[in-house]
């Protein structure tokens, strides 16, 4: 089975057959990202509530700071602006 990926259409892997879809390396980093950008709005917008709101910052600031790359590709005021 052909495997492409739903996002960018990059083929992920090859086959015969039907085409299944999936979600390829790139798209997966750019995605989660962009999850992790909406936590952190939510969050900031209405305030730190617990261990978990605190645990979102930390990891979302530790991977910004550690893996800057990981924003490449992500249109920060589309991630931010998002609801």
């Amino acid at each position: 089975m052909k495997t492409v990926c739903a996002w960018c259409e990059k083929l992920i892997k090859t086959g015969s057959g039907p085409v299944s879809h999936g979600i390829c390396e790139r798209c997966l980093r750019r995605e989660m990202t962009a999850m992790r950008i909406r936590r952190l709005r939510k969050v900031l917008e209405r305030g730190v509530r617990g261990p978990a709101d605190v645990k979102a910052i930390r990891d979302a600031v530790s991977e910004f700071n550690s893996r800057p790359e990981s924003l490449r590709g992500v249109g920060l005021s589309e991630a931010w602006g998002a609801e």
